[in-house]
């Protein structure tokens, strides 16, 4: 484990939009189909789909929060490449908006009646709030 300790991944997270971080980080932690999934240098390889959710890096000492939502990821021992739908930098993250659409989509939830439209509202109500998650994460000290 300790030769993992100085030991650095190469991360690129890309949108249509253009290339939204490139560097190199300890680690890595995004938001996979399965689960959250933690990459460290030496991971194996691994293709999966990104979920609506929180990724974070850990550079230089310091935690850096994004949104991730669609997409695709692939992971080799010493490389992770993000290719996401959605990507937005906590800082870019409105907490009150976010806040604002949290409650709108619960509101949609619980109003919700056919299959689909409960599909519909439960997908927006998870996407809210993960939005909301990267913005008050992003903004608590401390938090890894």
């Amino acid at each position: 484990m300790s030769e993992h300790r100085h030991a650095r991944i190469t991360l690129s997270i890309v949108t249509a939009q253009g290339s939204l971080f490139f560097g190199t980080v300890e680690r890595v932690v995004l938001p996979a189909e399965g689960g959250e999934m933690c990459v460290l240098p030496g991971h194996t390889p691994v293709l999966a789909r990104l979920m609506p959710g929180e990724a974070r890096y850990l550079s230089d000492d310091a935690w850096q929060y994004l949104y991730l939502e669609g997409g695709y990821l692939e992971v080799q021992p010493t490389q992770v490449t993000v290719l996401a739908d959605t990507a937005l930098r906590a800082q870019d993250i409105d907490a009150r908006a976010a806040e604002e659409a949290v409650k709108r989509a619960r509101s949609r939830d619980q109003r919700a009646r056919l299959p689909y439209d409960k599909q519909l509202a439960h997908a927006e109500l998870i996407r809210a709030l993960a939005l909301l998650q990267v913005a008050l994460d992003a903004r608590r000290p401390g938090r890894r």
